[in-house]
């Protein structure tokens, strides 16, 4: 992987974690949160989708390698509800 790939990851794990936490109502939540947000939700959601069987609705090639958009933001909108109660308790 080179350093133009791992910085492309990098974008996109923040718009997801971003996306993620804008969906599940959270506020101010600090950048660094966002991109792990984003890294967990891209193995939460695609993890999930396989395991039910569920197509890729936008499939996505980034570095010549699919990617699951629509599922890694449902995965880490997932990996927020799961926080949230986990917190409020």
């Amino acid at each position: 992987m080179g350093l133009l790939n791992f910085l492309l990851q990098l974008v996109i794990a923040g718009v997801i974690g971003y996306a993620a936490s804008a969906l599940m109502g959270t506020r101010r939540v600090h950048i660094v949160a966002v991109v792990l947000l984003g890294f967990l939700g891209t193995i939460v959601g695609p993890w999930i989708a396989n395991f039910f069987h569920l197509p890729e609705p936008v499939p996505v090639l980034i570095g010549g390698a699919p990617f699951s958009l629509i599922w890694s933001i449902v995965g880490a909108a997932i990996v927020v509800a799961v926080v949230s109660m986990v917190r409020s308790h």
